[in-house]
């Protein structure tokens, strides 16, 4: 067996479906139930009917002073940038206006630039570009104390009190031109 070995750097870009359904069996990606998790769905690896469950999934490119990698990470190791089950944070982009578009963002605000250290196993050697290597853990260095789901609630809510404003601002410039153009109507009558 390898030993682990540490990687640490500055996460530059990422990539990856952050949350998906996976055969509970195999840990493979299948195609999700829609808003029914408890549901069994077909899994080609185990050739049958599975439940699932949600995982995350994330690729991040890691550099340090001399080369960039991209590492994939998956399920527990991601937990801790989380702090909620992936089932959860499914459950609140579902529920979330342009809740795709603010975990994006939510993963952004946390991840892109944040000093990282992995806790790494490489499948075969060393590490490096060409070779895989399984991450155990992605720790924060100098993190602002957030989760990403902590930022997805923080953006939600800004989402919903800026849309609140809207349809008020709305509602008081409406207001305002009935009010003129009745007080139109009351200068233009013929009495």
């Amino acid at each position: 067996m390898n030993a682990v070995k540490f990687v640490r750097g500055s996460v530059t870009s990422w990539s990856g479906s952050i949350v998906y359904w996976a055969c509970v069996v195999c840990s493979r990606k299948v195609a999700g139930p829609e808003h029914a998790p408890s549901k069994e769905t077909f899994c080609s690896r185990c050739n049958g009917g599975v439940p699932v469950i949600a995982r995350y999934q994330l690729s991040v490119d890691v550099a340090d002073d001399l080369q960039s990698i991209w590492f994939s990470i998956f399920g527990d190791a991601l937990q801790p940038l989380f702090d909620y089950p992936a089932d959860e944070v499914i459950r609140q982009v579902e529920r979330t206006p342009r809740g795709k578009q603010l975990l994006i963002q939510a993963v952004d605000s946390i991840l892109l630039g944040a000093a990282v250290v992995l806790e790494v196993q490489p499948h075969r050697g060393e590490i490096r570009p060409s070779r895989s290597c399984r991450v155990k853990k992605i720790s924060l260095i100098c993190s602002c104390g957030d989760s990403i789901m902590s930022e997805l609630l923080h953006l939600s809510e800004k989402t919903t009190q800026a849309k609140e404003a809207n349809m008020e601002s709305r509602g008081a410039t409406f207001s305002s031109r009935c009010n003129f153009l009745n007080r139109k109507r009351v200068f233009a009558s013929p009495d």
